[in-house]
């Protein structure tokens, strides 16, 4: 079941664009050994924020420890039973008291400037309300990439064009309160994968402006333990399948239909990766699951392609 946005927590700032205050919100789960990286990086800061805020989602590997011994009062410590990351960031997001909340993964971390970019943006751009960024990946093995060099930023402040890719990284996010409160909820905590992505949907859906900073400060490192990465293939597939599938419902609710088509297509698309998925795997019985429970998608295939023509 999704929670719905809860009422607004007490002492929340004021929202207003001339002293953005920003609530930094990191999630975390058996990650220790990552997270002071994580954490110091937002300490660094040149523009500090408001707050941190770590929400423990049940670690068992000493987290609570490291977080009260290294930084002490300059940490808002949450936690809670393991419920997923989705959950996590949400009760972060019910406790955060700025009125822009940024996201950072605790095995990611930004480079110093990052919320002075952010600050800047929101300064000059009074109706922004969904910021997000350019990043670099770091590997296990040492390879780094340059970010994004050869496409124009303005493609990444374009509602159809994030709505029709994955261009948007959580680590680089950063929400104004006021939007957050008009969206029916946050992060689906149903989804094990995806979650961020139908709530960025949403949110970009919903917002007045989005904003892109094409400034290289964020680190995403690429971690062989994420869930994206250990999860099945089919079920990943499957997970997006409904994250696009809620979205798309969520914009009819909304009355955002002009959203709808780009919504529709990458539907269809999904599925039909699914159906490809399936013939080179040797998890027959779990793709073959993994269908049966995609069939509402499946059958959306048609009444899509006739709906729209695939465009």
């Amino acid at each position: 079941m999704i929670k719905p946005v809860s009422s607004q927590a007490q002492g929340r700032a004021p929202d207003t664009a001339n002293t953005p205050r920003i609530s930094v919100v990191i999630p975390t789960y058996n990650r220790a050994h990552n997270l002071t990286r994580a954490i110091q990086s937002v300490l660094s800061q040149t523009c500090p924020p408001m707050e941190i805020l770590v929400v423990d989602d049940g670690s068992t590997d000493g987290t609570e420890q490291l977080v009260q011994q290294q930084f002490g009062s300059r940490v808002r410590y949450l936690r809670q039973a393991n419920a997923g990351s989705a959950a996590a960031r949400n009760r972060g997001i019910e406790h955060a008291g700025g009125d822009w909340i940024a996201f950072l993964d605790s095995d990611d971390e930004w480079l110093p400037n990052k919320l002075a970019t952010d600050r800047a943006m929101i300064l000059a751009t009074p109706d922004l309300e969904f910021l997000h960024g350019n990043r670099r990946h770091h590997w296990s093995d040492g390879r780094q990439d340059n970010g994004r060099q050869h496409q124009p930023a303005s493609d990444f402040g374009d509602k159809r064009y994030l709505l029709a890719v994955w261009g948007i990284k959580t680590s680089t996010v950063v929400v104004r309160r006021s939007l957050l409160d008009r969206l029916e909820y946050h992060y689906n905590p149903t989804l094990k994968t995806c979650q961020d992505y139908e709530f960025f949907w949403r949110a970009v859906v919903e917002a007045h402006r989005v904003g892109y900073s094409d400034a290289l400060d964020v680190i995403i490192h690429i971690t062989s333990d994420g869930a994206s990465r250990v999860r099945p293939q089919c079920l990943l597939i499957q997970d997006n399948l409904t994250a696009i599938s809620n979205a798309l419902e969520w914009c009819r609710r909304s009355g955002h239909p002009d959203f709808e088509k780009i919504l529709v297509k990458r539907r269809v698309m999904e599925c039909l990766h699914l159906i490809r998925s399936l013939g080179s795997s040797h998890h027959g019985r779990k793709k073959l699951y993994a269908l049966w429970q995609a069939r509402s998608e499946l059958a959306y295939v048609l009444t899509g392609s006739v709906r729209y023509k695939f465009f």
